[in-house]
Parts: structure tokens; C-alpha cells; sequence
């Protein structure tokens, strides 16, 4: 009985553990701990959905770009004839105009044809025979109508149905070429090396001034938030010696104006807390963490830019 108090208190240990350490735990730049930006139209899609390589990107969990609402599934009576009261095809009064003609077709016979000898042979002739041919042009014409409701109108419907698909698809996600992925120099891999450098820089001094210049206003919303949160609980996150192991091109792509591309970075840093209250060499100085242990990370950031601009950080996806 004992025993199993104490497994109890050590499993109660633990979740408590992992709910307070991640406060502390990963406070880089970006948290460590959510995904969050944009990507354009790719900012909640799969990168398979776009021929994309295939890679374990955490999907985005905040965003300024609203999420579309999902399609719905088209009925299972989704081009099934219905049944119209008022007339048309499916409804009864073809059917029943249909069926009245071949019943009028064989009263006719049945008073015109051989039957009709006691009525005079000029008028069951001559009546019967115009009453006839009229009724067959009503059941040729009855024919034709009903081919062209089978054919030619269901035709018509299908294509209309695909248009409007279509005009769903592209007002909840713009055109763009994805067949064309962007072409990324080694210049840009060194710019995007060098927004790591100074993001993680301007975020370990807390300098919002020079954020802005390598981040998008989104993207410096959420820093200025988690920065905040560490203020508030009287806490600094020191990024320090950080250093790129990698660097590998994911995906890229336009849309409008704006050219977007996705990067895998694994890199190392020194990554820890310390108190407001406190300074360097201070024996409580070090909240959590420590600063002489190499740390490494890998994350998913995707960078933005306008026609002839520089590049901006649009989001970071955990690994």
C-alpha cells in the first residue's frame, strides 16, 4: 500500500513538472514550443497538398491569416433527378403526359382503326387518320423531350456544378503557380542565416526597435507578447553563441506579390533564464537553464518578401 503512495506522488511529480518546466525550458525566439505566423495560403495546408518534400513540420497554431472553413461534401443526391411537382423531367406530369399519350394512342386506334366502321368510312378515315399523325408528333416531340432532359440538361447542370466548385476553391485560396518553386541563391541562404543571427540577438536583449526590421509586424506581435511574459515574471531569455549547423530549402513559392519560402534551420546556442533582480556572476543570477551547455534545435522558418525587398520572418514551425 505503501508502495503504491509513492508511485502515486512520483507520477503527480511528473505532470506537474511537465506542465511548470516548459515555461522555462526552449524560450528561444519563437518559444520552442508553438508554431506560429503565416504562410500565405500554405499557412494551414500539408506541404504534400503542394508537391512539396516531405518533411515533420508542426502545423501552424497562431495565425493573423484566417483559417478557411472547411468545403462540405457534396450530398449523395447531388445530380439525382428530383421530383418536381410542378412539372419537368423526374416530375409526374411528364411522366403522366407521357404515359397519356400512349394511352390516347390506343383509345385512338381503338375508335379510329378497324373498330371505327360503324362512324362512316370518310370521317373514321379522314379524322382518324389526322388524329393519328397528330399523335405522333406528340410522342416523337414527347421523345425528343425526354432526350434532352437526360442529355443535354444534365450536361449543363454538371458544368455549372464544376464552376461553382471551382469558384469556391479559388475565393478560399488564391491561384498560385506551384510548379514553379522560386529559385534561392546562396546569397538568400546567407541572408536567411544572418536573420537567425540578429533575430535571436535583438530577442536575448529584449530589443523590440531592431526586431521590427527582420520580422513581420505579426511575427513581432507574438515576440512583444512572450517577451511581456517574461518581464512580467521577472525574467530575461538569454540566446547567446548561436551558431547554424544547417540549412535546407523545403519549399518555396509566389503568390501576388509576394515570394515565400520555407527553411529547415539546425543550429546550437547557449538558451537560458535569468532573473531581472539579479546580475552576472549573482549566485542566483540563473533562473533555469544553463549558460556553459551547447543546446540544439530544429525549427522550420519560413521567410517573406515583397517583389525587390528583403527578407522578413512570416512564421517558425516547430519540428
Amino acid at each position: 500500500m505503501r508502495i503504491q503512495n509513492i508511485a502515486s506522488i512520483f507520477i503527480l511529480l511528473f505532470f506537474i513538472s511537465a506542465i511548470i518546466l516548459p515555461q522555462f525550458a526552449e524560450a528561444r525566439a519563437g518559444g520552442g514550443r508553438s508554431s506560429m505566423g503565416s504562410r500565405g495560403s500554405r499557412t494551414y495546408a500539408p506541404s504534400s497538398s503542394y508537391r512539396a518534400p516531405s518533411y515533420q513540420a508542426k502545423p501552424i497554431e497562431r495565425s493573423a491569416t484566417t483559417k478557411p472553413a472547411p468545403q462540405t461534401a457534396p450530398s449523395a443526391l447531388a445530380g439525382q433527378p428530383m421530383n418536381n411537382p410542378q412539372g419537368g423531367f423526374g416530375g409526374g406530369t411528364f411522366w403522366r403526359g407521357m404515359a397519356g399519350g400512349f394511352l390516347g394512342a390506343g383509345i385512338a386506334s381503338m375508335l379510329f382503326g378497324g373498330h371505327a366502321g360503324g362512324m362512316g368510312g370518310g370521317f373514321g378515315g379522314g379524322a382518324g387518320g389526322m388524329l393519328g399523325g397528330l399523335l405522333q408528333m406528340l410522342l416523337i416531340g414527347g421523345v425528343l423531350y425526354f432526350l434532352y432532359k437526360k442529355f443535354f440538361a444534365q450536361k449543363i447542370n454538371s458544368n455549372n456544378n464544376s464552376y461553382s466548385n471551382n469558384s469556391y476553391v479559388n475565393e478560399a485560396e488564391p491561384v498560385i503557380d506551384v510548379t514553379q518553386p522560386l529559385l534561392i541563391t546562396d546569397t538568400d541562404k546567407q541572408y536567411f542565416e544572418q536573420l537567425l543571427l540578429k533575430i535571436q540577438k535583438s530577442w536575448s536583449d529584449g530589443d523590440l526597435s531592431h526586431l521590427r526590421a527582420y520580422v513581420t509586424p505579426e511575427m513581432l506581435q507574438y515576440f512583444n507578447e512572450e517577451l511581456s511574459a517574461n518581464a512580467s515574471r521577472g525574467l530575461a531569455n538569454k540566446v547567446e553563441q548561436v551558431e547554424l549547423q544547417t540549412a535546407d530549402i523545403m519549399e518555396s513559392w509566389s503568390e501576388y506579390n509576394l515570394d515565400y519560402v520555407t527553411t529547415r534551420l539546425h543550429w546550437s546556442a547557449l538558451d537560458y533564464m535569468v532573473r531581472l533582480d539579479a546580475k552576472a556572476g549573482d549566485a542566483n543570477y540563473i533562473a533555469s537553464g544553463n549558460n556553459n551547455a551547447v543546446e540544439e534545435a530544429e525549427e522550420f522558418w519560413t521567410f517573406v518578401r515583397a517583389a525587390g525587398g528583403n527578407w522578413l520572418l512570416s512564421a517558425i514551425q516547430q519540428g
